[in-house]
C-alpha cells in the first residue's frame, strides 16, 4: 500500500468527514482541494489533532486524479 501525504487547502467540514467514516459501506466520497487540484477520496479512518478540532489526519483511498489508488 502506498503512503502519501497531501496538503489540503480546502475540504469538507468535520460533520461531513465523520459521516463519510461512519458510512464506509456506502462508499461515500469527499472532495478536497489541493495545490495540485481537486481530489476525491473514500475515508476509512480519521484522527483529530490538536485541541481546536480543525486539524485531522485521514486514512483512505483516493478515488480520482492522477493520485488515485
Amino acid at each position: 500500500m502506498t503512503h502519501s501525504v497531501i496538503d489540503v487547502t480546502n475540504g469538507p467540514g468535520k460533520d461531513d468527514l465523520l459521516r463519510a467514516v461512519t458510512n464506509a459501506e456506502a462508499l461515500l466520497t469527499t472532495i478536497f482541494d489541493t495545490s495540485a487540484g481537486a481530489v476525491e477520496a473514500q475515508i476509512n479512518r480519521i484522527e483529530e489533532r490538536g485541541d481546536e478540532g480543525v486539524d485531522f489526519t485521514l486514512w483512505g483511498q483516493l478515488a480520482s486524479s492522477s493520485l488515485s489508488g
